[in-house]
């Protein structure tokens, strides 16, 4: 069954449910920034999902990490097979965390079936949203946008030139 159709507590007890953040990890300590857990890491926190509900939104939808190099920013670890699902309210909080501190934010994004990462900005994905699918989580009907990694990867590339 693909995780989206699953309940939330199975999606984030799937050891696999990580591989982003680990190869996040992986692509920014390779090129020299030194990375801080900034977010939860819900696979290591132990937190059910009656006490997770309880914790104020902007706090539970923190970005993964910060980021330092020259300048500090903010990243957020989504992994997908194809499709990578951001939920409206995800998208919301990471604008709050950016704006209210004043730090860019940036995604990383890992396809498994593609076995490839994409680096893109908030901005970026913002700009590419309009053009993407709404759907809604069975289990908690909140509505995410269906992003296709391999379009986003396209949208992202072609603002480059």
């Amino acid at each position: 069954m693909s995780d989206h159709l699953k309940t939330w507590g199975a999606r984030i007890n799937n050891p696999q449910s990580n591989i982003a953040e680990t190869k996040a990890e992986e692509y920014y300590n390779l090129r020299g920034f030194e990375i801080f857990r900034f977010g939860f890491d819900l696979l290591q926190e132990d937190i059910d999902v009656s006490t997770w509900c309880k914790i104020p939104l902007l706090i539970r939808k923190k970005p993964d990490y910060i980021v330092v190099k020259r300048d500090a920013y903010f990243v957020e670890a989504k992994g997908c097979v194809n499709v990578i699902r951001l939920k409206e309210e995800d998208i919301d909080a990471y604008g709050w965390w950016k704006n209210n501190f004043n730090m860019d934010l940036g995604f990383f994004f890992y396809s498994t079936s593609h076995k490839r990462h994409l680096c893109a900005s908030y901005n970026q994905v913002l700009g590419y949203l309009p053009q993407c699918e709404k759907e809604e989580f069975i289990d908690n009907g909140k509505i995410y946008y269906k992003v296709y990694f391999e379009e986003l990867e396209g949208f992202v590339e072609h603002g480059k030139k």
